[in-house]
């Protein structure tokens, strides 16, 4: 299966490599019922991540937004115990610092998050970490063992959060 995406005039074409444990399961996206963040700046709610707009220009207002935190959060509540697959990010291509998106963190709980307080990373289940700096797109792959309710993304810096889209794969469990 291949997701095709344009962001930014490029396109961008990703691999789904998946080994479920069930070969009759079929890997989708997963559309979460709500979505939350450590905190919000201005008009940048956690929701805009999941609107189905994958434009990386916060100024066209379909990004996220945090205040500068240390390791700010956004988690997505999928609606029930779901395994996820992949997990596509798009980040905020319109100002470049050097510093957004670095060290991406993707993981899973059952435990809800509570806003405005930090999240210990050992509170939930790691799916991947990447070190250095995301890029517009980030890509990451979990393990078929990899389920829960609640997709936490997180970067492990102190700065602001923005996220302009991501899209979730798996299948409900």
């Amino acid at each position: 299966m291949k997701l095709q995406s344009s962001h930014g005039g490029t396109e961008t074409i990703v691999q789904i490599n998946s080994t479920t444990p069930d070969p009759g399961k079929i890997v989708r996206i997963i559309r979460p019922v709500d979505a939350f963040q450590i905190n919000t700046r201005g008009n940048g709610l956690a929701t805009k991540a999941i609107d189905g707009n994958p434009n990386a220009d916060y100024t066209k207002g379909s990004c996220t937004h945090t205040e500068s935190v240390v390791n700010p959060w956004w988690c997505a509540n999928l609606g029930g115990i779901y395994h996820v697959n992949m997990v596509v990010i798009v980040n905020r291509n319109d100002v470049d610092d050097g510093t957004r998106g670095t060290n991406l963190r993707v993981g899973i709980t059952d435990i809800k998050p509570v806003v405005g307080q930090p999240l210990d990373i050992d509170a939930y289940t790691l799916c991947e970490e990447k070190h250095g700096v995301m890029g517009e797109i980030g890509v990451v792959n979990c393990p078929d063992t990899f389920f829960g309710r609640y997709l936490v993304v997180q970067f492990r810096t102190t700065n602001y959060m923005h996220v302009c889209e991501i899209e979730i794969y798996g299948y409900r469990k």
